[in-house]
């Protein structure tokens, strides 16, 4: 993502050999179900572990600024791998923030940054929500409110499914008529497939 900023997923977080060679110090582990794998071994990085699940129960956004703070600390003395299971929603969503922050990014940016790197990324629906109100907290305190999100759902979902390789006529059509179901915006891009 950036020279001090890796993003990946648990398997990159087990192999020795791929932090060793990328200069990892520092590991922000998102997923409560993956162990920090060398923790309290002679080599250990260091570990910030969120006891994360990939749903909407959980509150990512009140995890934002732990995780600025850690990856800022890490970036002065190292580098650090951000990850969960596969890289994919948990993780994504801490990268995004960040570079937001620290950054500048709008969440389009931020969004579409990351993409870019790493093709595979998907937030949930809430974590994205939360990046929208993220984005919001952002600005300065006589803009808040006033704008919409730079990066909709409905741009989200409709990117969504032209990355699950639907026509994007065809994606943005369904995501319309289901009105903010991605469910039944899938459903309706099979429907017509």
């Amino acid at each position: 993502m950036l020279p001090h900023l890796f993003l990946g997923s648990k398997l990159a977080a087990e192999d020795r050999d791929v932090l060793r060679r990328h200069g990892i110090t520092h590991i922000l582990n998102t997923a409560s179900e993956i162990p920090n794998y060398f923790e309290g071994t002679s080599e250990a990085p260091i570990y910030l572990h969120l006891s994360l699940q990939d749903s909407k129960e959980d509150n990512i956004r009140n995890e934002f600024q732990r995780c600025i703070e850690f990856i800022d600390a890490a970036s002065d003395r190292g580098k650090v791998l951000v990850h969960c299971q596969a890289g994919i929603s948990r993780s994504s969503t801490i990268v995004m923030a960040y570079l937001m922050a620290r950054n500048r990014m709008t969440l389009r940016e931020s969004f579409l940054f990351v993409k870019e790197r790493r093709e595979n990324i998907g937030p949930n629906e809430h974590f994205m929500r939360a990046l929208a109100v993220y984005e919001d907290e952002l600005r300065p305190p006589e803009e808040r409110g006033l704008s919409a999100p730079s990066f909709s759902m409905e741009e989200y979902y409709t990117s969504t499914l032209v990355a699950m390789g639907f026509d994007e006529a065809a994606a943005s059509k369904a995501v319309k008529l289901a009105e903010g179901r991605f469910e039944l915006a899938v459903s309706f891009c099979l429907d017509t497939a």
